[in-house]
């Protein structure tokens, strides 16, 4: 089932990359930004209250969803390069 719904998962963001291409990628970025600044934000009020563990929990998986979403911008502009280094040298 798990597998399953992963699969699934792949096939979709697969086609709206596809698709959509930048624009996706970039508000996939921008949506994880915005969660981070709202984390942040939000952390006074939740050291005061006490519910500072979830939130802290939820700023670190922004934190690291965000990187992932770098690291793949970075991917692929390193294959773009590559790709127009080798038209140009043939």
């Amino acid at each position: 089932m798990i597998r399953e719904i992963l699969r699934t998962a792949y096939r979709l963001d697969t086609w709206l990359d596809a698709r959509l291409g930048g624009p996706y990628r970039l508000v996939l970025g921008l949506g994880l930004i915005i969660g981070i600044v709202q984390s942040v934000s939000d952390l006074p009020h939740k050291l005061r209250s006490g519910g500072v563990v979830g939130e802290i929990f939820t700023l670190v998986l922004f934190t690291a969803l965000l990187v992932n979403q770098l690291a793949e911008l970075y991917k692929r502009l390193q294959a773009r390069r590559e790709r127009r280094a080798a038209r140009s040298r043939s």
